[in-house]
């Protein structure tokens, strides 16, 4: 979680992904994969769009399916990657209450920041949550 914490008040900047000067929600999940050996991923654009999103975390992560009727998985673990509506990631930091970090720009917030996950829970918009590969519960 620390690595994840280490992006916090990163400003905001569409598909960039230097820490301390610019990334996007999707940098802060690769970036931090890439650093701790969980990923090689290099991408170097993508679409903002939700097919292509959901296309290229099933092919880099593993899923985690969501309990019905509690929009959060069932076996959700620090570290694991919530898909939120729309084209968002949040990374996981903690479980007891669900805490993401995350690359805002809404609201007047333009930086990376910890927040409670529950607004996007209550609002339905959790699509899905991914994991690391070769992370077991």
């Amino acid at each position: 979680m620390a690595e994840f914490r280490s992006w916090l008040l990163t400003p905001f900047g569409l598909q960039q992904r230097t820490k301390g000067v610019m990334v996007d929600c999707v940098g802060v999940a690769i970036e931090t994969g890439n650093k701790l050996g969980l990923t090689d991923i290099r991408i170097a654009s993508y679409a903002p769009d939700d097919d292509e999103m959901r296309r290229e975390l099933e092919a880099h992560y593993d899923y985690v399916p969501l309990n019905a009727g509690v929009g959060y998985p069932g076996k959700m673990l620090p570290g694991d990657l919530l898909w939120i509506r729309p084209r968002h990631l949040a990374c996981v930091t903690q479980i007891n209450p669900v805490m993401i970090v995350h690359a805002s720009n809404r609201k007047g917030v333009d930086c990376v920041v910890e927040t409670s996950a529950d607004s996007f829970r209550r609002a339905g918009l959790i699509n899905a949550c991914f994991r690391y590969r070769g992370i077991q519960p």
